[in-house]
């Protein structure tokens, strides 16, 4: 791991703000298919199934993939920093902004990465009862 904290912090915010803007673009469809009423007849089902599926195999999966792919690459650094914040903790510790920063970024990717991978699992789920 490089030192230089302020390009990681760079990067980092940088994916976070295009995973965000995926997001925002996507969340209505995904949303409204997975609201989507289930009709009991199965040619109708299938139908459903049909429409929702594009959206779950383009914009819901790959979001969560992508998001998830983000926080796993930046999430040993973060750990690495709160251990050492802890570590030397009342032992001559110095807050340092960049690291909290790198680390609440890191936060929010994982609180992204846990959406849209909860919002993936119910439209994949609903896309499997509708087959």
């Amino acid at each position: 791991m490089t030192d230089n904290i302020a390009d990681v912090i760079a990067t980092s915010s940088l994916l976070l703000a295009v995973v965000a803007a995926l997001m925002s673009f996507w969340y209505a469809d995904v949303t409204r298919a997975i609201d989507e009423k289930e009709p009991d007849l199965p040619a109708e089902r299938k139908t459903v199934g049909k429409r929702i599926a594009p959206i779950f195999w383009t914009k819901a999966l790959p979001l969560a993939l992508g998001a998830t792919a983000i926080a796993v690459v930046f999430l040993p650094r973060a750990l690495g920093i709160v251990a050492e914040a802890a570590s030397a903790f009342g032992k001559g510790w110095r807050y340092d902004d960049m690291k909290t920063a790198c680390v609440v970024t890191e936060g929010l990717m994982v609180l992204l990465a846990c959406v849209t991978v909860y919002l993936a699992q119910r439209l994949g789920a609903k896309r499997r009862r509708l087959r």
